[in-house]
């Protein structure tokens, strides 16, 4: 099982997945023209975790989302959940910009929604280069 690596581009996220650390990290704008085709592959690479790493670390650091993204962001959380389900230790780390109260309010109703412990950290978001693609 190879890591994944997506470089960020102005309508996708920076995606990073290292299977032997058990780390899943997001982070950037999302709104991609065909988002579940963006998506599925990284829903499908969370699946991947079961045979790897016993704990998970999914750092998710947002600095905008379209609806469809947010739903997609939502279902990634659900494939976390249902690894928790399954013995994995997982753990998701929000970060949001100070002063973005909206990002926080996201990440809140995600945890409801998701019963995996969550970790609201507020920071200046480090900014992502992007490909013109």
């Amino acid at each position: 099982m190879d890591n994944i690596l997506i470089e960020p581009t102005f309508n996708t996220p920076y995606v990073s997945i290292d299977y032997s650390k058990g780390i899943l990290e997001v982070r950037g704008s999302s709104s991609p023209i065909n988002v579940l085709a963006f998506y599925q592959p990284i829903f499908e690479a969370i699946r991947d975790f079961s045979s790897s790493a016993p704990t998970i670390s999914a750092d998710f650091g947002m600095e905008f989302m379209n609806t469809s993204s947010t739903r997609c962001i939502f279902l990634m959380l659900k494939e976390l959940k249902e690894l928790a389900t399954t013995g994995k230790e997982v753990t998701v780390n929000w970060m949001f910009e100070e002063d973005d109260h909206e990002m926080l309010e996201v990440g809140e109703d995600f945890q409801e929604l998701v019963d995996v412990p969550f970790n609201f950290v507020e920071t200046s978001l480090e900014r992502v280069e992007k490909n013109d693609h």
